[in-house]
């Protein structure tokens, strides 16, 4: 009996694929991401407003919403798509090769709700 075990997609090979809706490339494991809620919705339009208030006030660089991805890590491939993202000046010229963003954002900011029952806390 032999194991077929699944080739870790790249960060490449996510660009590629267009219209596969909200995901994010975990290790080589592609994760697809559920709707947002209205209150998340919110939330996040507020944040990014004042974020990119102050960003474009102190002119430090670009302030992004849309879940942009972002390379964090490579082999396997973590591509991370944050709900309000900053890149500083000095970071900008690296930002826009493609799709996928190979510099590392200033800040990044996800907000996760729970929405099931926690389960048994695990001990590192």
């Amino acid at each position: 009996m032999s194991t077929v075990t699944a080739k870790p997609t790249t960060a490449q090979e996510l660009q590629s694929r267009r219209g596969l809706g909200p995901c994010e490339l975990i290790y080589g494991e592609l994760v697809m991401m559920s709707p947002v809620g209205v209150e998340h919705a919110v939330v996040v339009a507020r944040l990014s407003r004042w974020i990119s208030d102050f960003v474009d006030e102190h002119e430090n660089g670009i302030t992004l919403t849309g879940e942009p991805g972002f390379k964090i890590e490579s082999e396997p491939d973590l591509v991370r798509a944050p709900d309000v993202s900053v890149i500083r000046k000095n970071r900008l010229a690296a930002s826009y090769p493609g799709d996928i963003s190979m510099a590392f954002p200033t800040l990044q900011w996800r907000w996760f709700r729970q929405t099931t029952p926690a389960g048994p806390s695990r001990k590192r």
